[in-house]
């Protein structure tokens, strides 16, 4: 369906917590797998995240943020990575996902959007450990077995410490990519834990 290939699928939790400044360690981990992919280039968003996203920012972080900064936000994301649209094809195949998979239907939409556009690993907390379902892969960037407390993170905390200073509470802005030092190796393609979706 698309003529670029990407890798990566980002769900919605990566992006919240990017923004949480109430979760540090998994804020410094979302902000430097945001800056990590969006330098390679080889990362979408659904459309469907930028949707949760929003509505979580609106009603739920504490300490909130501005309506202006929040709109601000979600454009700037969708200028840095491509946004992949909510298409009637993938409601069928979201629909197909619950009946065969057991899957609540969001958390579908997720795994059929990655099917549709063929990208092979869905980064997430909210799915089963190292599952794959149709050539899908669930991988979950918070997991302490993939990435170990301290692991290639002192400069990211740094950059995550010195933006909170200063665009406080706004935790990462795409315009302005954060310089970081991460290994070029992918991870172990292992996750754990299942959230129910915001």
């Amino acid at each position: 369906m698309s003529g670029t290939f990407y890798r990566y699928l980002i769900d919605t939790n990566i992006l919240v917590y990017a923004h949480d400044s109430s979760l540090m360690v998994q804020q410094t981990r979302a902000i430097e797998l945001l800056s990590r992919l969006q330098v390679k280039g080889n990362a979408a968003f659904p459309a469907q995240v930028l949707a949760e996203f929003a509505n979580v920012a609106l009603r739920k972080l504490t300490p909130s943020i501005d309506f202006n900064i929040i709109l601000q936000q979600v454009k700037a994301i969708a200028l840095s990575f491509t946004v992949l649209p909510l298409t009637t094809e993938i409601v069928i195949e979201a629909l197909l996902g619950v009946d065969q998979h057991s899957f609540s239907y969001y958390d579908a939409q997720i795994w059929a959007v990655a099917r549709i556009y063929h990208i092979p690993i869905v980064l997430s907390e909210d799915f089963n450990s190292g599952a794959t379902i149709r050539d899908v892969t669930f991988l979950n960037p918070f997991d302490t077995r993939i990435y170990p407390p301290g692991s290639s993170l002192t400069f990211a905390k740094q950059s995550a410490s010195n933006r909170l200073g200063s665009l406080f509470p706004l935790a990462i802005t795409f315009e302005d990519i954060i310089v970081i030092v991460v290994s070029e190796k992918d991870k172990t393609d292992s996750c754990h834990g299942h959230k129910k979706r915001i």
